[in-house]
């Protein structure tokens, strides 16, 4: 038996569908659908996707080509949820778990861990299903720190390594979820501003889609396609950080290049513009906050900040948490402006290109007759 829960992943639920001709308009129709006993469609599922043939093995190498980063830091919270995603008024999922796997990029290695339960403000109390789904008790929580005394704990782990000073390093997530909408969120439930190291991150669903040309499909496929097998137990952020490790040592190995491909966006004018963009391209899952960072994007800022500072990169946001709240134009009003400015153009244009062709129409006419009066009349 297979547990769907909030969160469906989308290479499940698309294969979901081919099998079984059912359109879910959303997760609530999904969740019933599973309740009226027709689970037998998520175990063929399962058997079905497990089935598929395997990522081939290839030649391990001692370091990748590229190495851009010392350490890669792979984070998975978990945080607070309900069943079927049905909220009470006011909910905002907040981080319970705050764990953090280590990898040595040179050294191909796991080198150290960090882990740590933070206590939820806004509603202390876990729902059965997010106790039940994650292995975290309400009562286990009433004694931990909150969020803002949690995340210091982390920068003192990150120091006590040396990254951001002496190595470089980035963080690795498992989609764009954790940073783009539980710390986003956690960090304005918190009154606190947005961790600065997390305004970049890898998105290692992407990195595996592009390097191997398979979906990630969910953590426990990708682990299948590459022959491994999930340790621990599924939903425990450490353990969840440690099977993303083991896909991603396994990525440095085969050698892929692992760059940063995602960041955040903090300004609200330009989280009204990529959410327009994304309900354009009809994206699955979007996600206003989040907006994909390009190859090119990523060498100019990482070698901008080498020179800059000659010495190790620090990347920074485009734009600056105190410069949020600024006044600064409107980007959609400025966009409308200039939207304005081309038809005007456009219009003036094409009443010129009618005046020039009346214009050449006249002289035409004269000239016409103009010939005509040249012409000797017969007697």
């Amino acid at each position: 038996m297979v547990i769907i829960y909030n969160g469906l992943e989308e290479f499940e639920l698309e294969k979901l569908q081919q099998y079984r001709p059912v359109i879910f308009q959303s997760e609530n129709s999904f969740f019933q659908y599973l309740q009226q006993g027709r689970s037998e469609a998520c175990i063929e599922f399962q058997d079905q996707a497990l089935s598929q043939p395997q990522i081939q093995e290839m030649p391990h190498i001692t370091v990748p080509p590229q190495v851009f980063f010392d350490f890669l830091v792979v984070v998975d919270f978990e945080a607070t949820c309900h069943e079927g995603n049905i909220n009470p008024p006011g909910f905002i999922h907040e981080i319970i778990q705050f764990p953090a796997v280590l990898v040595n990029v040179r050294k191909l290695k796991i080198i150290d861990e960090s882990n740590a339960f933070v206590k939820p403000k806004l509603f202390p109390e876990l729902s059965r299903f997010c106790a039940n789904l994650t292995g975290i008790s309400t009562e286990q929580l009433l004694d931990k720190q909150d969020f803002k005394d949690v995340l210091p704990l982390f920068e003192n782990w990150l120091a006590s390594h040396e990254l951001g000073t002496k190595y470089t390093y980035a963080i690795v997530t498992d989609g764009p979820f954790d940073l783009g909408k539980f710390l986003y969120y956690q960090c304005q439930v918190s009154n606190i501003p947005y961790f600065q190291d997390a305004y970049f991150w890898v998105n290692l669903r992407k990195c595996f889609k592009c390097f191997y040309r398979v979906n990630w499909g969910s953590l426990r496929f990708a682990l299948h396609q590459l022959g491994e097998e999930f340790v621990g137990r599924p939903h425990n952020g450490l353990d969840d950080a440690r099977n993303i490790a083991t896909i991603l040592l396994r990525l440095l190995r085969d050698g892929c290049s692992i760059v940063q491909n995602e960041k955040i966006i903090l300004n609200p004018h330009e989280q009204e513009i990529n959410a327009y963009v994304q309900y354009q391209h009809c994206l699955p899952f979007p996600l206003r906050t989040v907006q994909p960072l390009g190859r090119n994007e990523f060498l100019y800022t990482y070698y901008t900040q080498i020179n800059n500072k000659g010495g190790l990169p620090q990347l920074q946001p485009a734009i600056k948490v105190e410069e949020e709240n600024a006044a600064a134009p409107s980007l959609i009003e400025e966009e409308i402006s200039n939207t304005t400015q081309r038809a005007r153009s456009r219009k003036s244009r094409s009443k010129s290109k009618n005046t020039s062709d009346q214009n050449n129409q006249k002289s035409c006419l004269m000239q016409e007759q103009k010939s005509l009066d040249n012409i000797p009349q017969e007697e």
